[in-house]
């Protein structure tokens, strides 16, 4: 599989680049950050490149990547899973982690174990960075996790900084609901389309 850039007032071809086989996990959406450089997940990588050439800058293989990337201020955010027990084991328990990394560079900044799940449920789904922190959707967690005392899905508010939780906000209810972060407010999905303000 290739990423294609085409020349917009053209669509003459830029550039390609060659992409592994995707996976279910794989998320075809890169993200263009203002340093120039395209930043995508490829399995379980998160790469740059030359937004002019295509040419690689950087690649960051934490392992497991679950969603991303969300890049914001010069911050590239991304949740890895690592299952723990037997491979191949389905259901098992394990860790999301949240990671930050340099845009420009991809050094990390920090990674974080965020709250402890199983099955396959999990994977945090970023929500999007505002004032107050970078919002994190939290499918479940276990009585262990670190981000909750619930088990129920919530949203967690961590630190941009350094990744450690803010606070951490059950209500409205997300069981089932689509969740997306719109200006100052939180927007689900179900029981009907509704618009909280964000704690």
């Amino acid at each position: 599989m290739r990423l294609r850039a085409l020349h917009l007032p053209t669509g003459r071809p830029v550039w390609s680049f060659q992409r592994s086989r995707p996976t279910a996990r794989t998320l075809h959406d890169p993200r263009l950050a203002g340093s120039g450089l395209v930043h995508l997940l490829d399995e379980g990588a998160l790469l740059a490149l030359d937004q002019g050439s295509g040419r690689e800058v950087w690649r960051f293989a934490p392992g497991p990547l679950t969603q991303g990337p969300l890049v914001e201020r010069g911050t590239v955010y991304a949740v890895s899973h690592a299952p723990e027990g037997r491979e191949g084991r389905e259901g098992r328990d394990g860790w999301d982690t949240v990671l930050a990394l340099d845009a420009d560079t991809g050094a990390l900044r920090w990674q974080r174990q965020a709250a402890r799940c199983g099955g396959a449920g999990c994977g945090f789904e970023l929500l999007g960075l505002r004032p107050q922190g970078l919002y994190v959707k939290v499918p479940q967690g276990g009585r262990r996790g670190l981000l909750g005392r619930s088990s129920d899905p919530h949203v967690a508010v961590l630190d941009p900084a350094s990744g450690r939780a803010r606070r951490h906000w059950d209500h409205p209810p997300l069981a089932g609901a689509d969740a997306l972060l719109i200006g100052d407010h939180l927007v689900l999905s179900r029981p009907e389309l509704t618009a909280y303000g964000l704690p």
